[in-house]
Parts: structure tokens; sequence; C-alpha cells
């Protein structure tokens, strides 16, 4: 494989990545909402849906999902990723199609595509995780 169809992959790769986390986020914020109605006594409302986050960017999913889990951690590495995803989808693509830069930097940056990409992987693991405890606090019967 030459090096811009590795540095294409990887940049490929990793912004799918972020999709699948962007997804991950909607997800677990829908469900934490599905809970919450649930729990409410007969006669409450609350009308908070996966709908309303659903159109939303990765920046916005992480402010939403900061206020309604209780992982620190993880918040604190979607928020530190958050850049990081920004400055992939505006310039990830511009060194293929703009002025080409070395190979060797072609390189280093489809190095550090792939280490993006894994540190997406770990955190689709960790979301996972904490949507499975959702699912164990949701009460039986239909959501209202």
């Amino acid at each position: 494989m030459d090096i811009e169809q590795y540095y294409r992959e990887s940049a490929t790769h990793a912004l799918g990545g972020f999709q699948l986390v962007e997804e991950a986020l909607k997800s677990y914020i829908g469900q934490y909402h599905d809970v919450v109605r649930n729990f409410l006594p007969k006669g409450f409302t609350y009308r908070y849906a996966r709908q309303d986050v659903q159109d939303a960017a990765l920046g916005k999913l992480v402010n939403v999902f900061a206020k309604v889990s209780p992982n620190d951690k993880l918040i604190m590495e979607l928020r530190g990723l958050v850049k990081t995803r920004d400055d992939l989808a505006h310039k990830a693509f511009v060194n293929l199609y703009g002025p080409k830069p070395s190979e060797d930097e072609l390189r280093k940056r489809g190095v550090r595509f792939v280490e993006v990409a894994e540190r997406l992987g770990n955190i689709m693991g960790e979301l996972h995780n904490d949507s499975l405890r959702l699912v164990v606090v949701r009460p039986s019967g239909p959501p209202r």
C-alpha cells in the first residue's frame, strides 16, 4: 500500500470511529431519558428524548453526556477528543487534495490517525459498559 492510500485509510478509519462514538453517545443519552421518564411518578412529565440530540455534533453530545453520566474519566477523555475530531474532520483530506506534504509527514499523520482510532475503540467499550448499567436500572414495562 502506498503512503497516500495508508493516509487515506487511516484518516477514514478515525473519522468513522468518531461517527460511532457520536452514535453511542446519542444512544446513551436516549436511554438515560427513557430511564428517567419511567421512574417518574404518574402525572409528571419528562419530554426529553433521543430526538433532542439526534442532529447534535460531538461537542454538544459530550456536554449533554457530562450532565447525565457519573463517569468523569470518560467525560474528560471525550472532551479531549473534540478538538482532535475538529482538526481531523477539517484538515485530514486537505493533505490529499491540496498542497502535498512529504511522504514522511503523511506517514506520521497516518500513524496519529490510527492511534486516535484505537482510543475511540476504547471509548466505545466504556460507553457500552455505561449503557449496560442503564439497562440494569431500567424498570420493567414499556416506556411511558
